[in-house]
């Protein structure tokens, strides 16, 4: 998940929200099972696993961030 955050911090979007949402499609799909786009260009990437543990990778075309609910040793 670090290489991704750094990959996505360090990737230039500039241009158009179909071609950002199609590197973010890209990355994603390495991990998830499903991956789709709506017409505003957001992206929704799904990885089934055997827990119940979510994270949520939510970001603005130049904006990145997370929301951290839980640190395990």
């Amino acid at each position: 998940m670090k290489e991704l955050l750094f990959s996505l911090c360090s990737t230039d979007f500039i241009g158009s929200v179909r071609q950002t949402a199609d590197v973010i499609c890209e990355q994603m799909r390495a991990f998830c099972q499903t991956v789709t786009t709506d017409e505003t260009g957001s992206v929704t990437a799904v990885m089934q696993g055997k827990t119940e543990q979510k994270i949520l990778l939510q970001a603005h075309i130049d904006q990145i961030g997370m929301v951290v609910t839980h640190v395990f040793e």
